[in-house]
């Protein structure tokens, strides 16, 4: 019986869904994977940079790693100043 529990407990490990993913401003993502362990990748579009991680992880308590990065024009101080 104790094999089948952890096979058991295994199997729940790898269905574990990460929180649902937000959109960023001014950029996309992609998902490779939905259970612990997945990543995301972000991208910016064309003209913006990135600012934070360009991926993040799905972690155990079902939460991604890290907070998500942002996505701003290059030479838009203004904007940065006041988060836009």
């Amino acid at each position: 019986m104790k094999d089948i529990w952890y096979l058991d407990c295994l199997q729940f490990e790898l269905d574990l869904n990460c929180a649902e993913l937000i959109a960023i401003k001014n950029g996309h993502f992609k998902v490779i994977g939905n259970y612990f362990g997945a990543k995301v990748v972000y991208n910016c579009d064309k003209d913006y940079f990135m600012s934070g991680p360009k991926e993040r992880t799905c972690q155990g308590d079902r939460s991604w790693s890290e907070h998500p990065p942002t996505c701003r024009r290059e030479g838009n101080y203004t904007a940065m100043f006041w988060g836009l």
